[in-house]
């Protein structure tokens, strides 16, 4: 960020992010995206995303892990008590609890880790309609945005920028997170 070098800064700020959610992280990288030259607004969330986001991003994907396989022996366990005692309501709570435990843990761990996204670090590049120089030019992005990666076919990546945008640039244009 010293350095002035925005991409670089953003990518780091993004690969902490990934690592643990922290808000002064996205202080600064809110600060960092404000210095760069596209000022893309994100499709708002719904509010049951925004819920889910939030939960998730209480505890790291090693602690909801780490909370799925304690309840799954606590369920066990409960089970094993059950059938010889009167605590039919509690292994159904417990039962439950996991369930939603386990959901969380899926849903962190397909947020952070197979979700390909990057940052582009070229000065601008012209996203196409397909993978193909010769093809349409939709747009154009510069340095500093990120970007989801939904598709790869050869040097090309088909991206999607967080209003929705769709397209095709050169591999070497991005910088995978």
């Amino acid at each position: 960020y010293k350095e002035n070098n925005w991409p670089e800064a953003i990518w780091h700020y993004e690969k902490s992010l990934k690592l643990k959610y922290d808000e002064s992280t996205i202080q600064n990288l809110e600060l960092t995206n404000l210095r760069i030259t596209d000022h893309i607004e994100p499709l708002p969330k719904l509010f049951y995303t925004k819920w889910i986001e939030k939960t998730t991003n209480l505890y790291t994907i090693k602690t909801w892990q780490s909370l799925s396989i304690l309840m799954t022996w606590i369920l066990l366990i409960s089970y094993i008590i059950k059938r010889k005692s009167h605590y039919q309501n509690l292994f159904r709570f417990i039962f439950f609890v996991s369930i939603i435990l386990f959901l969380i843990s899926y849903n962190t761990y397909k947020k952070n880790i197979t979700k390909k996204e990057g940052i582009v670090f070229t000065t601008s590049t012209i996203v196409n309609s397909a993978p193909s120089i010769n093809s349409t030019e939709l747009f154009l992005l510069h340095s500093g945005v990120k970007v989801e990666i939904i598709d790869e076919i050869g040097e090309w990546i088909n991206i999607k920028t967080s209003n929705g945008n769709k397209g095709w640039i050169k591999e070497n244009k991005c910088k995978l997170l």
